[in-house]
């Protein structure tokens, strides 16, 4: 059956009687009562055999004691820690709850054999109650609020890193040539060979230079296929979609002697001399020999290979001439009493 409260009592028995003895732990009176012993074998023996009576005192004073505990906590007591009581038990066993000496904060003992006074020193006791609840939850709270927003602050920045990093990312992709086209606006060193297919049908080699000026170093040199070697352009060039198809169209309106003049060169010029073209591009020279009948012969190298041979055997003979094209770096010379002299460049 369902237990129901027992009615409540806020008198000690005897509480206002004098007729009480203070029951000691122990005690060798006889006849008397003790915590320890009880009622003592000669108060159950017949008095006319010796025995004697048990005293009303020590009924009075043990229920006064055992009912103040009562009343204790019929009033809703609780115990404070007492380390006589610690040390008469072996230490408060777990489980066991007390109350601060303050009366604001209930423990509870998380081991047994526990003898340390909570008041000063918690181990072994758990808060489970205190008049401080609402504010140390709000505390509790606030910390946590706190740390909330300190952690969304930094996963904010986390955020505004990775953001700036991947658009440092992007902005550096974006620098780097696609592989399917772009602009490349920097310089480019190739230390190897620079393969370009151009046999699709919409391939193609263009170069741009920047308008150069004669004597500027912006040529193209050794293209394989339809060579061109050390040829000097201010426009662009556009190479051939076949590879062999025997042309290059030039975009601009002139190529080879753009800027460039023809110039008497027959007074600092001499026969059987040796001159290297030392320009960044291409020049040409001519020689030309007057028809006169006097038997003159001119023979033309280029970088030591013999090219022509003119001559005036005849009087009645033509005037003769012939121009070649001195690539840079090249030689060349005429052997022979040649009349004019003349240089593209």
């Amino acid at each position: 059956m369902p237990l129901s409260q027992p009615e409540l009592n806020a008198i000690a028995f005897a509480v206002n009687s004098n007729l009480k003895n203070l029951i000691p732990k122990t005690t060798n009176v006889r006849g008397a009562a003790s915590f320890e012993k009880g009622f003592p074998y000669e108060t159950m023996v017949k008095k006319l055999a010796g025995g004697i009576p048990p005293s009303g005192y020590d009924f009075n004073g043990i229920f006064n004691h055992l009912s103040q505990h009562q009343v204790w906590l019929n009033a809703g007591g609780k115990y404070k820690f007492s380390g006589e009581l610690a040390n008469a038990i072996g230490g408060y066993h777990k489980g066991a709850q007390l109350i601060s000496d303050d009366g604001l904060r209930i423990y509870v003992s998380t081991i047994d054999g526990n003898k340390n006074n909570l008041n000063n020193n918690l181990t072994g006791w758990a808060l489970m109650g205190t008049s401080e609840f609402e504010n140390i939850i709000q505390a509790e709270r606030d910390a946590r609020i706190s740390s909330d927003n300190l952690l969304n602050n930094k996963i904010d920045y986390e955020i505004g890193q990775r953001t700036s990093a991947d658009n440092a990312l992007q902005n550096n992709i974006n620098l780097k040539y696609d592989k399917t086209g772009g602009v490349v606006s920097g310089d480019v060193h190739v230390n190897g060979v620079l393969g370009v297919n151009t046999d699709s049908p919409n391939g193609g080699v263009i170069f741009s230079p920047n308008t150069p000026t004669n004597g500027q170093d912006t040529q193209i040199t050794a293209i394989s296929g339809n060579r061109i070697e050390c040829y000097f352009f201010d426009k662009p060039i556009r190479a051939p979609t076949e590879v062999g198809g025997g042309w290059v169209t030039l975009t601009g309106d002139s190529a080879f002697g753009t800027t460039q003049m023809w110039r008497d060169m027959t007074a600092n010029r001499a026969s059987h001399t040796t001159y290297t073209n030392t320009k960044p591009y291409p020049i040409e020279f001519c020689i030309f020999l007057e028809a006169g009948g006097n038997g003159a012969v001119v023979n033309v190298f280029a970088d030591g290979v013999f090219l022509y041979s003119l001559s005036n055997t005849t009087a009645w003979g033509t005037s003769r001439a012939c121009s070649i094209i001195v690539p840079p770096k090249s030689t060349y010379r005429a052997e022979g009493n040649f009349t004019k002299w003349t240089e593209l460049f």
